[in-house]
């Protein structure tokens, strides 16, 4: 689901045949990096929790989730060209923008920065997630073209950041909900449009009702939304001193790269979340640390009445066109 989304795209609307929870790579130059804006490792929006889903029709796939926010305004800044000047002056544009929350922003001054760092396009197929630049060296960028925004001041350090930035404002769009959030999302979003959290879909997607007759969705694509991004909405808050990183587990037969809570300051791993103590028995959990310590991949099934009787509201099945 998170490679989905091109449904709304007007460049690729007249080529779609199939239903929009179907992603179609069939089109030159379609890749799981342009779509999806935090397919990192830090990104872990359903908490590991998972739910089948279910095919009703030919054309109709039903999902269990959570609607997380609404979308209340999309910043419809462009940028014109590539061109590095092009960048300063829709930064400019941006932090100006009568739709951003300036008291919002300066109580969160890492906010603008982070979704500017997590660029879709920016990351090919040969890049990583590594390669972006710092969220200290995107703010350093916003700061310089606040109060000097010329090229001539850009070091090649900065132009590397812009030319970053531009990459993204290409094809995406920072939007703010009523629920107080800012997020990056592809630039066909809309008002109204829905952060919904999948179980089983580690990034948030965005859903816009249908036009059909009864209540249906269509994916409007990925986005990027850094207060959901690891479970929140359905575990609570992480704590601050743990973050979701890729790491190497080694067994006797083989090394795989899967994800752990990263104790930030002392570097050490946990090999669950332990939010996910409240929600299992000691012996489904137990199981749960012996397979994730082997590498092996765990999903965690759970159901409507689980997560209503944890207190999730507004948990649901939605049908997907």
């Amino acid at each position: 689901l998170a490679q989905c989304g091109r449904y709304f795209d007007p460049d690729w609307q007249s080529q779609l045949t199939l239903p929009g929870w179907v992603p179609d790579w069939s089109f030159e130059g379609m890749s799981w990096t342009q779509l999806s804006p935090d397919l990192s490792p830090s990104c872990l929006v359903d908490g590991g929790l998972s739910a089948p889903a279910q095919v009703m029709e030919t054309d109709i796939l039903r999902v269990l989730c959570v609607p997380a926010a609404t979308v209340r305004s999309v910043i419809r800044v462009v940028v014109p060209s590539m061109s590095l000047e092009a960048c300063i002056t829709t930064l400019a544009k941006l932090q100006a923008h009568p739709g951003l929350d300036k008291g919002y922003l300066q109580s969160h001054p890492t906010m603008l920065p982070r979704l500017l760092v997590r660029g879709l396009v920016a990351d090919d197929g040969h890049q990583n997630h590594l390669t972006r630049p710092t969220l200290q060296a995107v703010a350093d960028v916003l700061s310089l073209v606040r109060h000097r925004p010329e090229l001539k001041h850009m070091g090649p350090a900065q132009r590397n950041v812009l030319s970053h930035i531009s990459q993204t404002l290409l094809s995406f769009r920072v939007f703010t909900t009523q629920e107080g959030h800012m997020g990056m999302a592809p630039r066909w979003a809309e008002a109204a449009d829905m952060v919904t959290i999948v179980l089983g879909c580690r990034v948030p997607l965005l859903l816009r009702r249908s036009t059909a007759p009864g209540e249906k969705y269509q994916i409007v694509g990925p986005c990027y939304v850094p207060d959901l991004q690891s479970g929140e909405k359905l575990l609570g808050p992480l704590s601050e001193d743990y973050a979701w990183q890729q790491v190497l587990v080694t067994s006797a037969a083989t090394t795989v790269s899967r994800l752990a809570l990263m104790n930030l300051h002392g570097g050490s791993v946990l090999n669950e979340d332990p939010r996910l103590t409240k929600w299992f028995s000691q012996s489904i959990m137990a199981d749960y640390r012996k397979k994730r310590r082997s590498g092996q991949d765990v999903v965690l099934e759970v159901d409507l009445a689980k997560l209503e009787a944890m207190g999730v509201t507004g948990a649901r099945y939605i049908d997907l066109i």
